[in-house]
């Protein structure tokens, strides 16, 4: 020990918020009294979402067959996206892209 009374806590490794997001640590400073005396605070540090992921569909790919007289405006398929980030950037908003006049 240096006799420093500052405490700095330096990351190691990259954090990834997905993998975990809060951690705790415990920091205890003595003194240089006879019986020593001590005291100690814990430090949360939550780790913050960045948008590090994109959303991911629920399949890989979809396929659907459909009859020729199947009524105007049967929903045809569902499909579904995920992200594992988090708050607004786990938001996933759907577009549709169309080749053909008959779907909107």
């Amino acid at each position: 020990m240096d006799g420093s009374t500052d405490v700095q806590l330096i990351l190691t490794r990259a954090l990834d918020r997905e993998s975990r997001d809060v951690y705790k640590v415990s920091i205890v400073a003595y003194d240089g009294g006879s019986p020593a005396r001590s005291g100690s605070v814990e430090v949360k540090v939550i780790v913050t979402d960045a948008n590090d992921n994109g959303p991911v569909f629920e399949y890989s790919s979809y396929e659907v067959t459909v009859d020729e007289n199947i009524d105007v405006g049967t929903t045809v398929v569902k499909v579904t996206a995920f992200d594992a980030d988090d708050g607004i950037n786990a938001q996933v908003i759907n577009s549709q892209y169309s080749s053909s006049s008959l779907m909107k």
